[in-house]
């Protein structure tokens, strides 16, 4: 995936670096690195993107079925 790539899909999402960052549970920074293309969007991370964007689906409508999933993924980790 280009920076290119990763940054037509967080428009078409109206997704700013904050929100791809909480979606995607990565930080802000890497988030913007990998829109400069900086660092390259990993593989799996990729691939999730491109299936969202052929499936049609959004990252609340995603969110919303794995809120279904015990522990929810959305969850602040704790640190000890």
């Amino acid at each position: 995936m280009t920076a290119d790539d990763y940054r037509n899909a967080l428009a078409k999402w109206k997704l700013k670096h904050k929100a791809a960052a909480e979606f995607f549970c990565i930080t802000v920074i890497t988030s913007q690195r990998y829109a400069t293309g900086e660092r390259q969007v990993p593989p799996p991370m990729a691939m999730l993107i491109h299936l969202m964007l052929a499936m049609k689906l959004d990252p609340p409508k995603v969110r919303e079925w794995l809120d279904d999933v015990q522990p929810p993924v959305w969850r602040k980790r704790q640190r000890n």
